[in-house]
């Protein structure tokens, strides 16, 4: 059986196909559809719940292809899959086989599907997720002439009744229709479709078969000309403004599991009993059997991809995919929410006292990291009754070696999460005929730790370009960076325009880039600790949010900092720290010339503020000014007052400093290093947290616009 997802529409990954599939999720049937031919599962009542719905598709049998084009195994794929979703709490489903699902038969099923779906929103308050699980043919069509590029192709489903011309196929434009109805709705959906996606083979047992439609001639099948959905329109005004379907990705609520690649076949096999299945439909039915609550799409993702190198080793013609709309992909596979990053002990490995877990340096572990060890994530989530901690002491890619502490033992079930610290270096790269006097000081930069000099592209935090005709740098973003040998006013660069005539603009150019290396070093200065800080932002109303969940608040509005200790036995100090447009450093609380005070375990404070705005005349009309606020809480106070100076070259500015509070604080060294460049903060980029993972401490980023106030 084949099905061919659909060619990108935009720059980004979501594709047409997809958006087919999102369409149809969602699908339910009422049982009093009058004249609809169609086999209706679903309960009238309410005596079952309304968070769960299925759709179960399986086509075996094309009343207008020829024999030799008929299918095997989809309508007990869709059986199977049936059952293993109502295992998982789908008791509202449908089922649609052969002769049931023609053109008109789906269309029926999917204009009801959007009235199931608006009446179980007034029924549960419950987020509402359907599953459906498709085998059957697939193809391509011309696009209507009414339609935004009429000269491209679009996917379509091949209904039972369709033919080689796909004149009863059913569009993707149609089924987009469905979706953003759907959408509308707020329905979350997964799609598992065991099909090719290439419309010109389909699976079968252990070979390929081609249809009669010759490679690349999609083109000659014009497929329907009536709107399936005439009465649901593509208007996306009332989704919000924003187009789904030029969203940077699939849509939002859909995961995706495919068979196989754009280029390949699904294939056939035969289950333990003998009987012809799709490898897609036979793997899913065997891990939805065993899956654990916590088992995310991701996970269930990667589990497919193992037992198929496990079932077909070496067998390259069919590769699974998977895809997941923005914040799904780490969800909990059908139950929602999202389950504490975590590691799992690896079976057998516990030997004196050494434990081997299944997180390595691809996710931010070295050496000397530390794990704390909870007997199950409900405590975890929460981090609540640790039962032991330990550290890494050896790290490779996917795995790390632990030696408990204290002669701890422990359930080899029990979860553990990382406590580390995350920075992002500064990296240069350089463009264009730079003068040596240049070079010479990005070397010394580079040496003293303050920058990292690459010579590639890839991964670099900035560009340094080097005009030769106007003997000016400019400081791009190499993700805005205009083509070689081109200048774009309206390019933005990371700093303004720099002079570089002689020697002496050496100095210039080292103190730009140490100003926006020590803005991105602060800004992504990470330590997270939920059993130490929680940091917020209070207003005395509510706060508008823009469409990215941003606070917005208002100029001159007063607004606080809400701190709140989650000790149960120690002291914190808090400092809370901005960078305003130059990278210059602010500390906003405690004052200048005021002692820090502890804010008691178990306790919370409000640290008041009012909203300003540094520079009005910058903002557009609409536009806020954003502004980031980085909370820092140790367990002793400690004063970065002498770092608040400009970064220098070499950092001598703050290398003696004495005398202030906090100074042997390996907090403060970090800090020191992360605005002003050192080994420490390059060490950590690299994963090797040692000198600080002792400390009691923790960051939280606050994020918040500033509208200009209306005036009077």
């Amino acid at each position: 059986m084949a099905l061919l997802r659909f060619r990108p529409i935009n720059p980004f990954k979501c594709t047409e196909l997809i958006l087919i599939f999102l369409f149809v999720l969602t699908a339910v049937v009422r049982a009093d559809d009058p004249g609809a031919g169609i086999r209706i599962d679903f309960p009238s009542g309410d005596s079952l719940p309304y968070d769960k719905f299925g759709v179960f598709i399986g086509i075996d049998r094309y009343s207008k292809l020829p024999p030799e084009n008929q299918l095997y195994g989809c309508v007990a794929d869709a059986t199977g899959m049936k059952e293993a979703f109502v295992r998982l709490g789908v008791l509202r489903y449908a089922m649609v086989t052969d002769g049931q699902a023609t053109r008109q038969g789906i269309g029926r099923v999917l204009s009801e599907l959007v009235e199931q779906v608006k009446t179980a929103t007034k029924k549960t308050t419950q987020p509402i997720t359907v599953v459906i699980t498709y085998a059957g043919h697939g193809c391509r069509l011309k696009r209507l002439p009414s339609e935004e590029n009429p000269n491209s192709l679009d996917s379509s489903w091949v209904a039972a009744d369709s033919d080689l011309a796909g004149t009863h196929d059913i569009r993707g434009y149609e089924l987009q229709k469905i979706h953003l109805e759907l959408a509308r709705l707020g329905a979350q959906v997964v799609m598992i479709s065991d099909s090719c996606h290439s419309g010109s083979v389909y699976r079968s047992l252990e070979r390929q078969r081609t249809l009669p439609v010759a490679r690349g001639g999609y083109e000659t099948r014009l497929g329907p000309q009536e709107d399936l959905f005439p009465q649901f329109s593509t208007d996306q005004s009332t989704t919000g403004g924003k187009s789904l379907a030029d969203s940077a990705g699939p849509l939002p609520g859909f995961v995706f599991y495919s068979a196989c690649g754009d280029r390949q076949c699904a294939y056939e096999t035969e289950d333990d009993r003998g009987q012809s299945c799709g490898r897609l439909s036979l793997v899913m039915r065997s891990l939805l059997a065993n899956i654990g609550e916590e088992t995310t799409y991701q996970e269930l993702a990667g589990q497919v991809a193992a037992e198929f190198a496990a079932r077909w080793p070496g067998d390259v013609r069919q590769t699974p995919e998977f895809h997941a709309a923005f914040g799904k992909s780490e969800e909990r596979f059908f139950r929602g929410g999202f389950p504490p990053a975590h590691a799992n002990i690896v079976p057998k490995s516990l030997r004196d006292g050494i434990v081997t877990l299944t997180m390595g340096n691809l996710l931010g572990v070295s050496e000397g990291s530390r794990f704390t060890f909870y007997k199950n994530l409900d405590d975890l989530s929460v981090h609540r009754n640790p039962i032991a901690t330990g550290e890494a002491t050896a790290v490779d890619p996917m795995t790390c070696e632990v030696r408990l502490e204290s002669s701890a033992t422990i359930p080899l079930d029990a979860p553990a999460v990382l406590n580390t610290v995350r920075i992002s270096d500064f990296i240069v790269a350089t463009e264009g005929d730079v003068p040596d006097f240049i070079l010479a000081k990005l070397r010394e930069l580079d040496r003293n730790h303050q920058i990292e000099l690459s010579d590639k592209m890839d991964g670099c935090s900035a560009v340094l370009r080097y005009d030769g005709a106007s003997k000016m740098i400019n400081l791009y973003s190499p993700t805005v960076l205009p083509p070689v040998n081109h200048s774009d006013a309206s390019v933005p660069t990371l700093r303004p325009p720099i002079s570089c005539r002689t020697a002496d603009d050496a100095e210039a150019v080292a103190s730009n880039l140490l100003y926006a290396a020590r803005i991105q070093r602060m800004m992504t200065l990470d330590h997270e600790d939920d059993d130490l800080l929680k940091a917020e932002i209070a207003t005395p109303n509510a706060a508008v949010r823009s469409e990215n969940g941003v606070r917005r608040l208002t100029e001159n509005q007063r607004f606080a900092i809400r701190l709140t200790n989650k000790s149960d036995e120690a002291d914190l100090y808090v400092s809370i720290l901005t960078l305003d447009r130059t990278g210059n450093l602010q500390i906003l609380y405690p004052p200048v010339g005021e002692e820090s005070r502890p804010i008691e375990a178990g306790k919370t404070r409000d640290v008041s503020f009012d909203a300003t705005i540094d520079d009005p005349s910058k903002l557009k009309p609409g536009e806020a000014e954003m502004t980031v606020l980085k909370v820092l809480a140790t367990d002793q106070p400690i004063d970065f007052s002498p770092l608040a100076v400009p970064p220098q070259s070499g950092a001598g500015n703050v290398a003696g400093t004495r005398g202030v509070s906090g100074e042997d604080n390996a907090v403060f060294d970090l800090m020191r290093d992360v605005l002003h460049g050192g080994e420490l903060a390059g060490a950590v980029s690299r994963g090797v947290p040692r000198a600080v993972l002792s400390q009691q401490w923790a960051t939280a980023n606050l994020i918040f616009g500033v509208d200009q106030a209306e005036a009077k």
